[in-house]
């Protein structure tokens, strides 16, 4: 019998369940896989309403489901070494994410930088914490978690970008390592930052367009290529944020509770890590939006067929 796309999706989300330590009961299970299905496959907002209406459960099972434990860690880290391999070069990439949300009660809401919008809104934020795999150019992300205040990552920016200032004044090129790379010439140097109070390596990369950017690493036996890469690479985690948020509904939870907020988020990510093993094994020439619209035209056509019988 031939496997559709959804059969596929279903089989590694078992997979990854398996690989829980936890004892999880056979009705978790069963709700928890429908769960994921549905992350993938409903076409507009994913929320409880939408739930029980596309599927064969009711919305309250949902809401209950949303308020257990679950090891999301072992389940991401599961679907990484399926998606990464045995790659060595490796980063992590931290990073916050803007989440929209009105309302007075839901936990931690305030006012947040919205990078969309360029400016400050009231909503909620979200820390994610992303593996980055260099040679592949991707990101994972295992468990996200929410945070009430952007003061700390304001300060650090500032202290960076006055060290990459000073870094870059007094830059002697002449005694740098020179690198060709593709796009333009880099200068790679080890100096001593008094904003870090430490030795560190920095390199300067001219781009044929003109101007300048400054890398640097803590590393001092990081190679001036690999300090490069890891930054572009770093970007990726980018990239999670803007597929969970267009396909897996990371905005669209209407819940005011901590633990189905947490759940909710969780669980978008964690679609979006199951699409990309998915994509990587068996259909390695589309993306993660013609993967979604595919899944959701099968799941669609099955349950029309489902209620014409």
């Amino acid at each position: 019998m031939n496997r559709t796309a959804l059969d596929q999706y279903e089989g590694l989300v078992t997979d990854a369940l398996k690989s829980c330590s936890a004892k999880l009961r056979k009705s978790f299970k069963t709700a928890f896989i429908q769960l994921m299905i549905l992350y993938m496959a409903l076409p507009r907002k994913i929320n409880f309403t939408q739930m029980g209406r596309y599927s064969d459960s009711s919305e309250q099972r949902f809401r209950q489901l949303f308020e257990r434990e679950f090891d999301w860690m072992q389940f991401n880290l599961f679907l990484m070494r399926q998606r990464f391999g045995e790659s060595v070069r490796k980063a992590i990439a931290i990073d916050a994410s803007y989440i929209s949300k009105s309302g007075k009660k839901t936990p931690y809401i305030g006012k947040f930088w919205s990078g969309c919008a360029s400016q400050v809104k009231r909503g909620l934020e979200i820390l994610g914490i992303g593996i980055v795999d260099i040679d592949s150019r991707d990101c994972m992300m295992p468990p996200c978690g929410m945070h009430m205040t952007v003061s700390a990552q304001a300060s650090g920016d500032g202290r960076v970008s006055k060290a990459r200032r000073l870094i870059f004044e007094k830059l002697d090129l002449q005694r740098c390592e020179i690198l060709d790379i593709e796009g333009g010439r880099a200068y790679s140097v080890k100096t001593y930052s008094k904003a870090m109070k430490r030795n560190i390596k920095v390199v300067v990369h001219y781009p044929e367009s003109g101007g300048h950017k400054i890398y640097f690493s803590t590393d001092l036996d990081m190679s001036a290529r690999d300090i490069i890469e890891y930054y572009r690479t770093r970007f990726q985690i980018e990239f999670c944020f803007r597929d969970s948020k267009q396909f897996t509904g990371l905005n669209d939870c209407q819940a005011r509770d901590l633990r189905k907020l947490d759940f909710a988020f969780n669980a978008s990510l964690a679609s979006v890590n199951t699409a990309k093993v998915m994509r990587q094994r068996y259909y390695p020439s589309i993306s993660i939006g013609l993967l979604k619209a595919y899944l959701s035209n099968i799941y669609m056509r099955k349950r029309m067929s489902y209620f014409s019988e």
